[in-house]
């Protein structure tokens, strides 16, 4: 339910956004980043992980 307010909500009322990997505690990992009209991946894998356990991303 966090994800799809992510995308769908609140990465459009932002002026800029990062999306980071962080589930081991030793580094995180930029995997994403945008604004309200555009964004680059930076980590397929991990932005293929992120949407893995929703419909949000086809």
């Amino acid at each position: 339910m966090s994800k799809a307010h992510f995308w769908n909500v609140y990465k459009e009322l932002i002026n800029e956004w990062v999306l980071f990997y962080n589930a081991t505690t030793e580094n995180s990992q930029k995997v994403a980043m945008g604004n309200y009209q555009h964004f680059l991946v930076e980590n397929k894998p991990l932005f293929d992980l992120f949407f893995q356990d929703t419909d949000l991303w086809k």
